[in-house]
């Protein structure tokens, strides 16, 4: 569940900031490919309405402390 609630964050962060989403939309896309919650989804979309990117970045960041620790790990 966890790579497919990824996947749809992405999927919503590029909809909202590149083809115009409105609110309605995201809350259609989320409830048909996520098992959350009518109250879940409609929490989550104010957050990613307000802030650009905020899943990519959160991916980009994670993968990119995954790197250095496996770095680390190699000295």
């Amino acid at each position: 569940m966890e790579v497919m609630w990824r996947a749809c964050r992405s999927v919503i962060d590029k909809g909202v900031h590149t083809q115009g989403w409105s609110p309605a939309k995201v809350i259609d896309f989320l409830a048909s490919n996520t098992a959350l919650s009518l109250y879940n989804v409609k929490t989550e979309i104010d957050r990613y309405i307000s802030c650009p990117e905020q899943a990519l970045s959160y991916k980009v960041g994670k993968l990119k402390i995954k790197r250095l620790r496996k770095e680390a790990g190699k000295l």
